[in-house]
Order: structure tokens, then C-alpha cells, then sequence
């Protein structure tokens, strides 16, 4: 369960408009005890992986990755439909600790992410960023990311176990910019071509690819105590499921 727990974190910031990212990319090592991160830095962070988008899009990926594993087992399809309810009784059960696992693991996330942009980009740098993505249109931008996300691309990197590469954190960060431009107003597409008319943004593609790996490094780290809650919750869940249908069938 532990993949697609995380890619409700992709940031819009490694290039609103970008290129798609070469088929390799380097590891990326951000230390996650550096003594202080400088607030802009953080500030970013916050601004283009907001909360509320990550913990939406986190809840999504887990349904998606839950309904995914079900198509590819029709055994285990089949064993849903000859008990209705079933299905959507786990997901239920489940959605309280998949919340409060991204609720508990977003901050140091957004951390982790902070230390990346001051590892690699000047104060001066960080506060360009800041400048364009707290404004109308960089706010639309990244409400329109997060909106545009793919649930089938998500479905496919969703699979328990399975294992996230930076391309294909690139090529679901490229399918959920297809619908961009139907957001923006003269104003935006102004204020757009002067931010990819800045260096800064040309930084933001040359460092995609290391982004892209920082994302993916995250979305494959283990989940012991989630796993463990999980699979406790979907226990109870069906043995109440059963016991209820044993106790009406008797009556």
C-alpha cells in the first residue's frame, strides 16, 4: 500500500510546462535533518504540494490502486460481486487510515521537498517561485494540475508493491497539464510567458529529472504501520461482514 500513497505530492513547480523528462534520471540524496529551512523555502513547498490537493489526490490513488488490483484478479472480482456491499465496506473502513497516514506524513514531505529547492536554487531563485505560484495564475496553475490527474495513469502506479520511477512520475505529471491552457485568460497567458521567459524556469526544467526521482524515492518508501492497520481493519471488516450475513440467514 505503499506507492501510490505519495503521488498526490508531484510539483507543479519542476516546470508547469515542461518537457517530458529524459527515460533516466539521477538519484537525488536531500538530507531530511538539515538544522533550518529558510521559509520561502518552505513556503514553496507548501504552495505547489497544498494539504488539501495532496490529501484529495492521496484518497483517490488509494481507491484507484484498490479498484486496479481488483481488474487484474477476476477471481477476486468475482468474489466482490457474489458479495455486494463488501467492496465498498473496506474502502470505507480504510478511507479514516489512509487519511490519517497522509495527514501525519504530509508536513515532512513538504519538508523534504523545501530542502530540495534550497539545496538546488538561490535564495533570490526560491523567491521568484514563490512570487509567480502565489499569484491568481500560478494558484489556477496548480489547482488545474492537481484536477487534471489522470486516475487511470494513477490506477496503473498504484499497485501494491509495485514500484514508482521518475518517468513515470513525469508522465503523470504530463497528462495532468493536457488540459491547462482551457483555464487560463489573457491576463494569465501574459503572466505565464514572462515566467518562462525567466532563468529560473529554465532551471526548473534542467532539475525536473532529479525532482522527478525525490517524488518517486518517496512514493516507494514502506509503510509497516499502515500496512499493519490496513490489513487489521480489512480483517474485521469481512469477519462482521459474514457474521452479519450468517446471523440474518438464521432468522
Amino acid at each position: 500500500m505503499r506507492a501510490f500513497l505519495s503521488l498526490g505530492l508531484i510539483i507543479v513547480s519542476s516546470g508547469a510546462f515542461a518537457a517530458p523528462a529524459p527515460a533516466t534520471a539521477p538519484q537525488t540524496a536531500v538530507s531530511s535533518d538539515l538544522a533550518s529551512v529558510p521559509g520561502n523555502a518552505m513556503r514553496l513547498s507548501q504552495l505547489a504540494n497544498p494539504t488539501d490537493k495532496i490529501l484529495e489526490l492521496g484518497l483517490k490513488a488509494f481507491q484507484a490502486g484498490f479498484d486496479g488490483e481488483l481488474k487484474k484478479s477476476p477471481e477476486d472480482a468475482a468474489f466482490f460481486a457474489k458479495n455486494p456491499g463488501l467492496q465498498e465496506a473496506i474502502w470505507e473502513a480504510s478511507r479514516p487510515l489512509v487519511r490519517t497516514h497522509l495527514l501525519a506524513s504530509i508536513p515532512s514531505q513538504q519538508r523534504r521537498y523545501a530542502e530540495f529547492y534550497t539545496s538546488k536554487f538561490s535564495t533570490d531563485e526560491i523567491d521568484q517561485l514563490v512570487s509567480f505560484y502565489s499569484s491568481p495564475t500560478g494558484t489556477k496553475v496548480i489547482r488545474a494540475m492537481y484536477a487534471g490527474v489522470d486516475l487511470g495513469k494513477l490506477a496503473e502506479l498504484s499497485s501494491p508493491g509495485g514500484k514508482v520511477s521518475a518517468r513515470q512520475v513525469e508522465e503523470l505529471k504530463s497528462s495532468s497539464m493536457s488540459g491547462l491552457a482551457d483555464e487560463f485568460d489573457a491576463d494569465d497567458w501574459r503572466s505565464i510567458f514572462t515566467f518562462m521567459s525567466a532563468p529560473v524556469h529554465a532551471k526548473l526544467l534542467k532539475l525536473a529529472p532529479e525532482f522527478n526521482q525525490l517524488v518517486a524515492d518517496i512514493g516507494n518508501e514502506p509503510t509497516p504501520e499502515l500496512d499493519a492497520a490496513l490489513d487489521k481493519v480489512v480483517r474485521e471488516v469481512v469477519a462482521d461482514y459474514f457474521a452479519k450475513r450468517k446471523a440474518k440467514s438464521q432468522t
